[in-house]
């Protein structure tokens, strides 16, 4: 009889303990969820921070004083974007619900856009380009695609894809490191 009511009780506390507990599909739904938000969070701030500096150049106001603080608040946000998605332990489950589309194509835009507002301070005004590479913006671009790589793997072969058409801006910017983890020639 007491055996009946420990085997019993042994039962219902796995149960239990099993119903609470969260499947790993879950988890790496809740992982790929994460990494999308860490993307749009970087989306956010780049859109905020190029339109301004696009502004101030094709204005013809833009000056180091002016540039200089953006560029850096640029460059904060990516690498802070880069340890985020390397705090992200494991690599995820890029199939769940079209996430990993989604991060790609949110990714590539970013880039993109990082691409041209640089390309247009770097045609527009040359002697403040410097200011980018001073702040260590490819070394902050490097480290976001190569966080997303390691938290989901593909990634970077889906975004060298989609920025193929950015290939010749990514020489006339000097962005050797990142055109070689693309695999551009």
């Amino acid at each position: 009889m007491l055996f009946l009511s420990v085997v019993t009780s042994l039962l219902a506390f796995g149960a239990f303990t099993a119903a609470a507990s969260p499947t790993p599909s879950l988890k790496r739904r809740q992982d790929i969820t994460n990494v999308l938000a860490i993307v749009d969070g970087l989306q956010s701030k780049t859109d905020s921070i190029l339109p301004q500096i696009d502004s101030l150049i094709n204005t013809g106001e833009a000056t180091v004083t002016s540039i200089e603080p953006l560029a850096f608040e640029l460059v904060g946000v990516l690498a802070s974007v880069g340890s985020s998605l390397e705090a992200i332990q494991g690599q995820v489950d890029p199939a769940a619900d079209g996430a990993l589309e989604e991060v790609v194509q949110k990714t590539a835009a970013i880039f993109n856009n990082v691409v041209q507002t640089l390309d247009n301070v770097r045609t527009k005004k040359p002697q403040l380009y410097s200011i980018f590479p001073k702040h260590g913006i490819e070394a902050a671009l490097l480290k976001v695609l190569i966080g997303l790589e390691f938290v989901v793997g593909g990634a970077l072969r889906l975004v060298s894809v989609l920025l193929g058409v950015a290939e010749r801006l990514l020489s006339g910017l000097g962005f050797a490191l990142i055109k070689a983890l693309l695999g551009f020639h």
